[in-house]
């Protein structure tokens, strides 16, 4: 197994800025070949002991790709869930992938604040492909694992926001909290994209054919209504949770997981609820291809509990 021209490319680019910055931020698409480039950083970097935090389902597939090119590194790759159970905290290098799993604000989630304690001070590589998809707000405690963040000075989220977020208020059922999803964009650009790397598929010279035809499914009426009072009210509450729309990427995002049977609810105190809502489409997908073997994209994990239920 060897590399592409365009992984070999990239992987100078990312090596560069690691050299200068002691991080370096990586945004791949999709099957464009992210996990063998940043192992070839790692390399090339002149790493002896590397730690690889992942999704739990991606541990495998690294190590048979770090196994088929034959690094002579010592490689440990394991789940964030588990981050806490590595003892050993002297690594050379650390490569985060799906970084976006550390990205929950105002307040930092558990294991954010478990890596940045052991971690911090190691070189890193940020990876992902998808960095900041409902605001921008996202990419302050990704940064906050490493001494060597861009936003370094800002000891705390809140210190952070006051500079770079509009910060507004919503109302809730009981009380008013501040709104921190509008950040501002071009202002944060201008300070992660010097130590940013982009791969696209173009790129990996994938082109693609699409054959696209539209399934229409009835939807059921409570969907639509959840749906409808969301688009009118921004936030729909039931059962103790609150389903928020407030900003237009947040909105899209939730119709999204709506239209799809589930959604990620929120509470009083922030913590958010994956739910279902209703198998409908679940079960017309099943129907229409009973007896056929074919692939479902999801999006969100309780989509694919819930598909997984379904079939």
């Amino acid at each position: 197994m060897k590399l592409l021209p365009h992984q070999i490319k990239k992987s100078k680019e990312i090596l560069l800025k690691l050299q200068i910055y002691n991080c370096v931020y990586f945004r791949g698409e999709v099957r464009s070949g992210k996990t063998i480039t940043v192992l070839e950083v790692a390399k090339c970097y002149g790493a002896k002991k590397v730690l690889f935090l992942t999704r739990k389902k991606a541990i495998d597939s690294i190590l048979s790709d770090f196994e088929r090119i034959g690094y002579d590194y010592f490689l440990l790759v394991t789940n964030y869930e588990s981050v806490h159970k590595v003892d050993d905290i002297n690594f050379d290098l650390v490569i985060y992938d799906e970084s976006h799993s550390l990205s929950a604000f105002p307040k930092p989630a558990k294991r954010v604040k478990e890596i940045k304690k052991r971690f911090s001070k190691v070189p890193c590589i940020w990876m992902t492909g998808t960095s900041a998809i409902e605001s921008y707000s996202q990419y302050y405690h990704q940064f906050f694992v490493s001494d060597y963040s861009p936003f370094k000075m800002y000891k705390n989220f809140y210190n952070w926001a006051r500079v770079f977020v509009n910060v507004t208020q919503r109302r809730l059922a009981t009380h008013i909290i501040n709104d921190y999803t509008d950040a501002k964009v071009n202002e944060i650009d201008k300070i992660i994209m010097p130590l940013t790397v982009i791969m696209t598929q173009q790129d990996a010279g994938i082109e693609t054919k699409i054959n696209e035809h539209i399934i229409r499914v009835p939807i059921p009426e409570n969907i639509k209504n959840i749906a409808n009072f969301l688009l009118k009210d921004r936030m729909v509450e039931g059962n103790g949770r609150l389903i928020l729309g407030e900003t237009p990427a947040k909105l899209q995002s939730k119709l999204h997981q709506i239209f799809n049977g589930t959604v990620i609810t929120e509470a009083d105190n922030n913590k958010t609820e994956a739910i279902v809502l209703s198998d409908f489409k679940a079960r017309a997908i099943k129907e229409r291809f009973k007896g056929r073997k074919i692939a479902i994209m999801y999006f969100y994990q309780m989509e694919l509990d819930l598909l997984k239920t379904v079939f």
